[in-house]
C-alpha cells in the first residue's frame, strides 16, 4: 500500500499517514478508512493526524477537487492535521482552499520535519479553561457572550 498508517506515538494521541511513491486518491481514501478505523478503537477523545509527504514527489491529479472534499471525511474524534514535506505548490493549493473553506480547513497545518509536527502538536495540546466570571451563576447573566 502506498500510504502506511500506524500510531506515532505509545499513547495513541497521534496517527502518521505516510506517502511513498506515487499513491492515488483511492489509496488515501483507503488510508484515511485504516485511520478512522485505529481512532474508533482508541479511547482518547481526540486525535492528530500527521501526514508525511516526504516521500512523495507529488499530489494525484483533480487535487482541487480532492482537497474541498477533505472537510467532509473528518472523523468525529479528529483532532490538528500537520503536513509534513509538501512542497511550495501544494502549499499554495491548500492555502487557497483554507481562503475558500477557512472552517473546514482550519485544523490543516504545515511542518518540514516530523520533528516540527510533533513540537506542534505538543504546542497545541488542551490545557484547563480559565474561570471566566461571567460564565459562573453569580456572573452578568450573559454567560458565554463575548
Amino acid at each position: 500500500m502506498p500510504i502506511h498508517v500506524e500510531w506515532d506515538d505509545d499513547e495513541q494521541t497521534t496517527l502518521r499517514m505516510a506517502a511513498i511513491g506515487v499513491w492515488t486518491w483511492q489509496d488515501y481514501g483507503e488510508a484515511l478508512q485504516q485511520a478512522h478505523s485505529l481512532m474508533d478503537g482508541a479511547s482518547r477523545e481526540m486525535i492528530h493526524l500527521i501526514i508525511d509527504m516526504h516521500q512523495s514527489p507529488l499530489l494525484p491529479s483533480n487535487v482541487l477537487s480532492h482537497l474541498s472534499g477533505l472537510p467532509s471525511t473528518r472523523h468525529a474524534k479528529s483532532g490538528m492535521k500537520v503536513v509534513v514535506g509538501v512542497n511550495a505548490f501544494a502549499k499554495a493549493l491548500f492555502a487557497a482552499m483554507k481562503r475558500i473553506n477557512p472552517q473546514g480547513m482550519r485544523s490543516v497545518q504545515f511542518a518540514s520535519t516530523l520533528d516540527e509536527a510533533r513540537t506542534l502538536l505538543r504546542s497545541q495540546q488542551p490545557t484547563a479553561p480559565k474561570s471566566n466570571p461571567d460564565d459562573s451563576p453569580s456572573g452578568s447573566g450573559k454567560a458565554g457572550v463575548r
